[in-house]
């Protein structure tokens, strides 16, 4: 595991979970807020996802990360990691803090799963990577962490 420079969605190493950083802002319809990055491409990719998302969190709270079961994929699994609790805010170091931690357990816990996720908090979360970089630099020696 590693931070690496290249597409989250390039399967070099065939994961088996990848994982996207999101809120807790779910809209009327059902759906989670994935408007932006690597939230979106998993929407354009999974057209249902955000609803998926949407049923294992409630509006507003600080979840860290989550699994998020997909009855029609049974061969990748996916998991939402919290950077901020509503879509317009900026993403916050401490709900980083809390759901690196708790990605870490579950990679402990299930250490034969292969996770590929996002760099968390960059982006339209507004930090930089020096800023984020001490936060995750656990998290990478278990997760390779994607960026470009």
């Amino acid at each position: 595991m590693a931070i690496v420079k290249e597409n989250l969605w390039n399967e070099v190493d065939h994961p088996s979970l990848y994982v996207v950083t999101t809120n807790a802002f779910i809209k009327k319809n059902g759906d989670l807020v994935m408007g932006a990055g690597a939230a979106q491409q998993a929407v354009n990719g999974l057209p249902t996802i955000a609803r998926e998302c949407a049923k294992v969190i409630t509006h507003g709270e600080t979840y860290g990360f989550r699994i998020v079961r997909r009855p029609t994929d049974t061969h990748r699994g996916f998991g939402i990691f919290q950077v901020k609790r509503f879509w317009m805010e900026d993403a916050d170091t401490k709900l980083i803090e809390i759901s690196a931690g708790s990605l870490i357990a579950y990679a402990i816990n299930h250490s034969g799963v292969s996770i590929r996720m996002n760099y968390p908090g960059i982006g339209n979360g507004k930090l930089s990577k020096e800023e984020v970089a001490p936060l995750i630099d656990e998290l990478a020696n278990y997760v390779t962490i994607c960026y470009y």
